[in-house]
């Protein structure tokens, strides 16, 4: 008998601290292999880009993942792991004295490579190649050594050579005979031609795409309703193929986790049932024939010109010639991919054909994804016939945000797709799914300079896995097209080319180391003159609204900040009835946020009726400029910089309204403007927004555009305004006043690139430690500026503490009540007496993160006002007081 066999990997069914049931060790090896085997089989995309790679053929691919698959628990072998469970140690092995070591395994498993079975198979290859030398084939091998080692979320690392204490004889010879039964199993004729073609680069680039598949594997294939455990021996090549294979065929049929085929090239009128008139950019979109080559596609055009319809057209071209199997569609904010994940339910479906094993699922990924109503609706439907359902959601993929990425359409924040290219644990299974997929970016323009640095190492890394992307803005100052561009073709490893086309609206595709700059004609219903008026007076504002409701009209006002919006909200509540004034911000709990979206939605909608939208003012902060579909007759905004200006000015007016004669009108509350500002020019009326929008020499630059204007001209004077704030000749325009703040801005830009770049991993590292330590998704650096609190609001009924949001699942119903704010508004908890701090300390228990990351803050009923009061610890241990209400949201 083999002396691999008295060995667990698994365990269960625990009788008082006595495990009854147990997997043998070989046993799990030879089911994450045969994973790896059957996810190649049908996962073309995966399986064509690896072997491009590696340059492998297919069969010798699959011999090579069957290999390493089955050495990625090889360190269980150790007598430290053994000994973590007493009795099994003593059944099993016969051992009562376990050895002192380390009893990671993952590290154990990466020490016995590197001393062991490397050696092995330098053994075995050197008989053919008396030339090779020992070190040749370990610097061959180790990226993937150290992908399948790490399977557990980060690359293992050697510290010392103490890991040879974890070892006993009888577990080295075990190792030995699984190294050569492994080498019957899984024939070596890979190794010949690894040699042969090798290509350093290629190989550690694949390094990353192997460390995804394992994990990937490793928790299917550790799933006892997948793959029942066994705990008598039986011959390996007969497991392997009889119930190792069958099982993991079975883990993806049922976990719905088998692509489906994806559809033919079709036109806008069959993707888009209804729309029978393409706008100039859809009809680009259609006519657009791709290469075979990985290629990015910017698309600059203005709010309503179907941005979103053009992609679509674009992936679905790209699809067809075999470019990716789905995508993932990225977006700012949370609301904005709630409103996107609501647009494609009904249109994912069309982009695939349907088969009875497998159906496209389409997975909401965002930190409250899980939490979105519809995603629930659709991720908790009955699954007894699900070719029926317009969203089809596996289970699998919606219960983890890392595992998000790996369904044929995801849509999500662009953290989530950041988090890739961080030091973060498993971040090497969201590049599995996006490297598969097709990478979809919107609203490019609203990404500050740390985020646009993050995005860039992320398009070098798909461009390198042999993946494609389509970005899609309103408009991009040259500068940063040019960078998006050149960091996609270093992944292909092309010199960059010399963007100069300045027309706008503007198609870029990049591909085959060339660009094409396309126009596009504007479309005539984009075509547009919008006025722009300034208003300095805040008392001005107010009436302009006043007037505008009072003739029926409905009325926008975006402020800068919070406060702002608190301001102007309380002062208008005096003026017009409480069911036509409505405030929008982010801080409002997100049980109360996702239910306010829907309001606003339906009231400013596109299908919004003459009679819904009479006199109804809403007071909002930036959350309106890119989260919802909604327009409005009359829109004032605070100054803000001229890209958010022109996105804004989209918010006017823009959806044909037969009835509406009123000009659009841009109102811009905004300081004087003078030609020779002083320090404080925006400071002054502005102070909090001050410091939300601190380049305020760029203001000015964008107040002056547009005074010197009068006008927004779409698409036509797009460019010109935005080079005239973000241009390089900008810096010698700026008055003297003001250009303190435009060098501390522009100091502060550089260093967030720099904080982009040092936290970024380097693709040409493969698969290794890089830094000092793998994060958790909970510190993921993928947004710089103000920390934030997170809290759970809870009502004190004089006994115990209940979710601010009522719901039937306590976890669901906490996690509808949290809200964030800034740090330094609330630090902490305030102090509370007895019976709350008892009460607290219960109610921990039941958050989600029971109370490690965040402050549990409890409210009190005023019975006065009916509104809900707490307190929490600011900045410095000051008091602070917090007013929460439905219609408000929170106050501080």
């Amino acid at each position: 008998m083999k002396a691999y066999w008295p060995y667990w990997a698994k365990i269960s069914n625990f009788q008082e601290n006595n495990p009854t049931n147990w997997h043998l060790l070989p046993f799990h090896l030879m089911d994450v292999a045969a994973q790896g085997l059957l996810l190649l089989e049908r996962d073309k995309t995966l399986a064509n880009r690896l072997s491009k790679l590696l340059k492998l053929s297919l069969e010798k691919l699959k011999n090579l993942i069957i290999f390493f698959f089955c050495l990625h628990d090889i360190g269980k072998f150790a007598d430290t792991f053994q000994s973590k469970n007493p009795e099994l140690y003593q059944k099993l092995l016969n051992r009562t004295h376990p050895k002192a070591g380390n009893n990671n395994h993952a590290e154990i498993g990466y020490y016995i490579w590197k001393k062991y079975l490397a050696a092995n198979l330098f053994e075995i290859l050197s008989q053919n190649h008396p030339d090779l030398e020992a070190y040749d084939l370990e610097d061959l091998l180790i990226p993937l050594a150290r992908a399948v080692m790490g399977h557990h979320g980060a690359p293992p690392s050697l510290e010392s050579d103490c890991l040879e204490d974890s070892l006993t004889a009888e577990d080295k010879k075990a190792i030995t005979d699984w190294f050569n039964t492994l080498c019957e199993l899984a024939t070596l004729d890979w190794l010949e031609d690894l040699l042969h073609n090798y290509d350093e680069e290629s190989l550690i680039i694949a390094s990353w795409l192997v460390a995804g598949m394992v994990v990937f594997c490793d928790w299917l294939g550790s799933n006892p309703n997948h793959f029942p455990y066994h705990n008598q021996p039986i011959e390996p090549g007969e497991y392997f193929e009889s119930i190792a294979k069958k099982s993991a065929r079975q883990a993806l049929e049922r976990e719905g986790l088998i692509p489906p085929p994806v559809a033919p090239v079709q036109n806008l009128a069959k993707l888009f049932p209804g729309f029978t008139s393409p706008t100039p950019l859809q009809a680009k979109a259609e006519q657009w024939e791709p290469t075979e080559s990985p290629q990015l596609v910017i698309i600059e055009d203005a709010t309503g010109a179907g941005k979103t319809e053009a992609a679509l057209l674009m992936v679905n071209r790209l699809m067809a010639h075999g470019a990716g199997q789905g995508f993932f569609f990225a977006l700012p904010t949370m609301a904005t991919s709630n409103a996107m994940y609501s647009r494609m339910a009904h249109v994912y479906g069309r982009l695939f054909q349907e088969t009875t094993e497998a159906k496209a699922s389409l997975v909401l990924a965002h930190g409250s994804g899980r939490l979105q109503t519809k995603f629930l609706r659709q991720k908790n439907r009955s699954n007894k016939n699900p070719l029926e359902q317009d969203a089809f959601c596996a289970a699998w993929l919606a219960d983890n945000r890392k595992k998000a990425l790996l369904a044929q359409v995801g849509i999500g924040t662009i953290d989530q797709a950041l988090m890739g290219v961080l030091a973060l644990r498993h971040q090497c299974l969201r590049l599995l799914g996006l490297s598969r997929n097709l990478l979809l970016v919107d609203e490019v323009h609203a990404y500050d300079s740390y985020m646009h640095g993050l995005l860039c190492n992320l398009l070098k890394y798909q461009a390198a896995f042999g993946g494609s992307a389509i970005l899609l803005s309103a408009s991009l100052p040259q500068k940063t097209r040019q960078e998006l561009v050149d960091a996609f073709n270093r992944g292909l490893k092309n010199p960059p080319i010399q963007l100069k086309e300045d027309h706008y609206p503007l198609l870029t595709w990049s591909a085959r180391g060339k660009v094409r700059e396309i126009k596009t004609p504007a479309w005539k219903r984009n075509q547009r003159k919008v006025r722009v008026d300034f208003v300095s007076d805040k008392e001005q504002v107010l009436e302009r609204i006043l007037s505008a409701a009072e003739q029926g009209h409905c009325v926008c006002w975006i402020r800068n900040t919070v406060a702002d919006a608190f301001d102007a909200w309380k002062t208008l509540k005096d003026k017009i009835p409480p069911e036509n004034l409505h405030l929008f911000h982010a801080r409002f709990p997100l049980g109360d946020r996702l239910a306010r979206e829907e309001k606003i939605q339906n009231l400013f909608g596109k299908n919004s009726t003459q009679e819904q939208r009479a006199g109804q003012v809403l007071v909002s902060t930036q959350v309106i400029e890119q989260s919802l579909d909604v327009d409005f007759d009359v829109l004032i905004s605070d100054l803000g910089p001229i890209d958010l200006i022109i996105q804004r000015a989209g918010r006017l007016q823009r959806h044909p309204r037969p009835y509406r004669t009123l000009e659009p009108i841009l109102i811009i509350h905004a300081p004087e403007f003078t030609e020779e500002p002083g320090e404080d020019w925006y400071k002054k009326p502005f102070p909090k927004a001050a410091f939300v929008y601190p380049d305020h020499a760029r203001l000015w630059l964008t107040a002056r555009g547009l005074k010197q204007k009068g006008f927004i001209q779409v698409p036509e004077g797009v460019r010109e305004l935005m080079e005239g704030v973000y241009g390089p000749e900008v810096e010698e325009q700026i008055p003297c006043g003001l250009q303190a703040s435009f060098y501390e801005a522009e100091g502060k830009s550089l260093s967030h690139q720099s904080v982009a770049y040092f936290n970024r991993l380097n693709l040409e590292e493969g698969y290794a430690a890089q830094g000092d330590k793998w994060l958790d998704d909970q510190n993921a650096p993928t947004r710089l500026g103000e920390k934030s609190t997170n809290l759970y609001l809870a009502k004190w009924d004089g006994g115990r503490l209940t979710p601010w949001y009522k719901e039937t699942d306590p976890l669901h119903a906490w996690a509808m009540s949290q809200v964030n704010v800034a740090a330094y508004k609330v630090e902490g908890p305030a102090e509370y007496e007895e019976p709350i701090t008892d009460a607290i300390e219960k109610t921990k228990e039941s958050l989600p993160d029971k109370g490690k990351f965040s402050v549990l803050l409890p409210l009190f009923k005023d019975p006065v006002t009916g509104c809900w009061q707490g307190e929490a610890r600011g900045s410095g241990g000051k008091k602070v007081a917090l007013i929460c209400s439905r219609d408000f949201g929170v106050e501080i």
